[in-house]
């Protein structure tokens, strides 16, 4: 609910954006415009540029509404943040572009970086995506634990205090360095209580496990309910097995 109340407020804002400038207002508030000489504004076809600028801003906000609508309807949160996080940053690598031509040679190495820039933040925010939604594996050795992919370490078993199943997942205020989606949260976060954890949950199915460290640091871990159990049954057969040798 929350990602479908940001998704539309963004969508009125990129409408009201169409909203705000005008041939009255555009030597103040438009880039580059506001720096050209009276020459170059003359020049400049500020009546087709302000034309595209709006029918843009319409089709964006309004688009960015509709298709919001319907994956709310169809209940796909992750895909809300999706659609939030690529589709504007792709609608204005068009934008740019097709901004270019109403702009003068001089202006337009000043598009062309924002161009990148934009291109770079689409492809850093999709291998963040493609990381932070890869599965990470809980891989139980001889005397550690390994949890692989990103915010995964390795842990021996002196280390841990306890690793047991827990019925629920811990109340969280925010995040502190991490990644989260619906059904994905990988990273620290803090809770309601004030308290910092570690999250690395590939689902939202529970029981999870939940390890805490002599350190005190707690570390929540989910994959499914079947796997979380099959787990927990190794790790402790597996340090069952070390106490009964050395003793």
């Amino acid at each position: 609910m929350i990602l479908f109340i940001i998704n539309i407020v963004m969508a009125a804002i990129l409408y009201g954006i169409g909203l705000l400038l005008n041939e009255r207002n555009a030597s103040s508030y438009l880039s580059s415009y506001n720096t050209m000489s009276p020459k170059e504004k003359e020049d400049f076809n500020i009546k087709g540029y302000l034309r595209f600028f709006r029918h843009f801003h319409f089709f964006l906000g309004g688009s960015l509404a509709v298709f919001s609508v319907l994956l709310f309807i169809i209940s796909n949160e992750d895909a809300l943040g999706y659609l939030l996080v690529f589709y504007p940053l792709i609608a204005y690598i068009y934008f740019i572009y097709e901004t270019k031509k109403y702009y003068p040679d001089k202006e337009r190495k000043g598009l062309n970086i924002a161009l990148w820039v934009l291109i770079i933040a689409i492809i850093f925010s999709a291998t963040l995506l493609y990381y932070g939604n890869k599965s990470n594996e809980f891989i139980i050795h001889e005397h550690q634990i390994e949890i692989t992919g990103i915010y995964g370490e390795e842990i021996d078993f002196k280390e841990i205090k306890q690793l047991s199943l827990c019925d629920n997942f811990p109340k969280l205020s925010m995040k502190t360095n991490g990644f989260a989606m619906n059904n994905t949260k990988k990273g620290y976060f803090k809770t309601k209580d004030g308290e910092k954890v570690k999250l690395i949950l590939n689902s939202l199915e529970l029981p999870c496990l939940f390890i805490e460290l002599n350190s005190g640091e707690k570390i929540y871990y989910t994959e499914t309910t079947e796997i979380n159990q099959k787990l927990f049954e190794e790790y402790s057969i597996k340090t069952s097995h070390q106490s009964s040798n050395n003793n």
